[in-house]
């Protein structure tokens, strides 16, 4: 004999509020979920490697652009207003984290950027400054802003590029997608967000990052392994 146990929420022993409820539109967890197992990682978040596990969860945000063009003219960086946040349910997952547009243009000399996040360790929204996700990558390389230049150099001598969170497309107008992998090591709960910022490689030209009318945003994957 099989028995059925129904419930709509489970609680802790001696707790008084609800760990997971359960409810018609699916299960909705109260508290972060701690695996103790960790994923099959070697490499990642660097420049090469492999992994495995399984999807924990994903977030994105879009935007349809009906504005205008997100163009840029000359050498500053501008930032993507777009930006996209996912609270980490595991220390140990990695994160694929991929911006994207659906029409895009590089063809003037070429555009370039870097991907940058802040974490508020909390869970909430009093974020720390962003930097580079090399920064907080295994491995013992750097990237860091040059304050003259405002360009960043990589282990203290190349300047832009090459970096783990660069990225560069002289590409006429096509669809981008950018992804990146990211051994994050922040802990579960904390509230990590994402911004991409780019700019011209050289003066006295415009490209664009989104024609007007097309869509662009991002899209990210948690994945880990379940104990």
């Amino acid at each position: 004999m099989v028995a059925t146990l129904k419930v709509n929420s489970i609680q802790r022993n001696n707790a008084d509020s609800d760990m997971i409820t359960l409810h018609d539109a699916g299960v909705t967890h109260h508290t972060p979920i701690n695996f103790t197992h960790t994923p099959t990682i070697a490499g990642v978040g660097m420049f090469s490697g492999t992994f495995s596990g399984q999807v924990l969860q994903m977030a994105g945000a879009q935007d349809a652009n009906t504005g205008g063009h997100l163009s840029v003219t000359g050498t500053s960086f501008i930032d993507l207003a777009l930006t996209c946040k996912i609270k980490p349910r595991s220390a140990t997952s990695i994160l694929l984290i991929q911006p994207f547009t659906s029409m895009a243009y590089g063809a003037n000399n070429a555009v370039e950027g870097e991907l940058l996040y802040r974490v508020d360790p909390t869970g909430g929204t009093s974020f720390g400054s962003y930097a580079n996700i090399i920064t907080a990558t295994k491995g013992g390389y750097s990237a860091t802003e040059n304050s003259t230049t405002g360009q960043n150099t990589f282990d203290g001598s190349l300047t832009l590029s090459p970096y783990y969170g660069y990225w560069y497309n002289s590409s006429a107008w096509s669809t981008w997608v950018i992804p990146y992998w990211w051994d994050h090591g922040q802990a579960a709960g904390s509230n990590i967000e994402f911004k991409l910022r780019y700019r011209n490689t050289s003066a006295a030209v415009t490209n664009y990052w989104a024609h007007q009318g097309m869509h662009y945003g991002w899209i990210i994957t948690e994945v880990g392994e379940l104990p």
